[in-house]
């Protein structure tokens, strides 16, 4: 069992965690994707999440600091990955009707 850090709130933080990929969540509108949102923001750290959700907050950070994220979600089009660096980015998109989930390599 890996030893944690007591963070005095509800739950228990590992204290070491593999590096997750790079990913880039497309979240279509009303295709239940805040809970797939939700899920990736717990699964990276802060420090390597996009602090933007959509392409007007998308405008406030520097494109030389893509390169130190590794998760990328919000209400993008797919023209979003030409963006992101070089380096593989998976990415994973839920559709509506019908509703499937998406992962393309």
């Amino acid at each position: 069992m890996p030893d944690v850090i007591k963070t005095g709130k509800k739950s228990e933080l590992p204290a070491w965690s593999p590096q997750r990929p790079r990913m880039f969540f497309l979240h279509i509108p009303k295709t239940a994707g805040m809970s797939l949102r939700l899920f990736f923001s717990n699964q990276y750290p802060v420090s390597e999440i996009l602090p933007a959700n959509d392409w007007v907050q998308l405008l406030q950070v520097p494109t030389e600091y893509f390169e130190e994220y590794r998760l990328y979600q919000g209400h993008f089009s797919i023209g979003m990955l030409d963006l992101l660096p070089s380096a593989r980015v998976g990415h994973i998109g839920i559709y509506r009707e019908p509703r499937t989930l998406q992962a393309i390599e």
